[in-house]
């Protein structure tokens, strides 16, 4: 294990990019803001801070911005941090795009997820729509930006992220994307009507779990819904969570999707959503287990 020490007067990418694979390298970040945008495509490295409330990485493209090859950035290159390497773990940060919330925005990512087995432990992902997306990309969507995205954002590969003791801020869609996630002991915050979730599940994954987290909302009056698919086969879990005042008129829309799973525990009926099956259950408890949060 190497050790690396930063201030906000440092560049982490630089950093980043002259690691060497087949080390784990643990980066410490003094509190500050760090202005950049960041991608960490070396595998088993670990970023973690001070504070989570005072260690802010913070950059602010999105949609509509018009990209220096001439295109709009698109969804998928507005990410503040992009982890694209495996067994990488982010402690104690708080992780933001500040491009804000408006029709001429759009979609603004602070963290995107191509990396297998991440871990998040008490961290901050805080924007607006689309705050963090778990890669891989919809089929569709790997061959309709070939000519935009990495190489390494394009790859069909399954991703396991686990999110523990934190907090996820947004509104439209801001947990998204086709990978498997455990989020447990989160609060996941709406500030303004929205969508909690939108998963583009592969057939036969587990989805999006939410598992005794905490669902809130800024203003009581806001439109909140759970979840919609964002493609077929999309799914997400909702297993013993907390909805705190928050007011569900739908729980889940269907996006016009033929098929997908939105399935809750305890039960609340609703013809688009389904009680969790013991093999359901089984899985997220086997995982828990797997990562020792059982």
């Amino acid at each position: 294990m190497k050790h690396h020490y930063l201030t906000p007067k440092d560049s982490i990418q630089n950093l980043i990019n002259q690691l060497t694979d087949g080390m784990d390298h643990t980066i410490h970040l003094s509190n500050g803001v760090y202005y950049e945008k960041l991608i960490i495509d070396r595998p088993n490295i670990t970023l973690l801070s001070e504070s989570s409330h005072q260690t802010i990485l913070m950059y602010r493209d999105y949609s509509y911005k018009l990209h220096e090859d001439g295109l709009l950035y698109n969804t998928f290159r507005t990410s503040t941090v992009t982890i694209t390497s495996n067994n990488c773990k982010l402690k104690s940060l708080t992780i933001k795009n500040d491009a804000g919330h408006h029709q001429t925005i759009g979609q603004a990512i602070a963290l995107s997820v191509y990396g297998d087995h991440l871990w998040i432990d008490d961290c901050r992902l805080i924007g607006n729509q689309d705050t963090l997306f778990l890669g891989p990309l919809p089929t569709d969507l790997i061959e309709r930006y070939q000519h935009i995205l990495r190489p390494d954002f394009l790859l069909p590969r399954m991703t396991h992220t686990v999110i523990v003791n934190s907090y996820i801020e947004g509104n439209i869609d801001f947990i998204f994307g086709s990978g498997n996630a455990l989020i447990y002991q989160t609060t996941c915050m709406f500030n303004a009507d929205g969508y909690l979730s939108a998963p583009s599940t592969y057939l036969g994954e587990l989805g999006i779990v939410f598992y005794k987290s905490s669902i809130q909302s800024r203003e009581p009056h806001l439109k909140i819904v759970l979840a919609r698919p964002w493609r077929t086969h999309g799914r997400t879990i909702f297993y013993n969570n907390q909805f705190e005042g928050i007011a569900l008129t739908n729980r889940f829309e269907d996006w016009d999707k033929p098929s997908f799973d939105f399935i809750e525990e305890p039960y609340v009926s609703s013809h688009l959503s389904k009680p969790l099956s013991l093999e359901d259950k089984n899985q997220v408890l086997s995982w828990l287990n797997e990562v020792g949060l059982s």
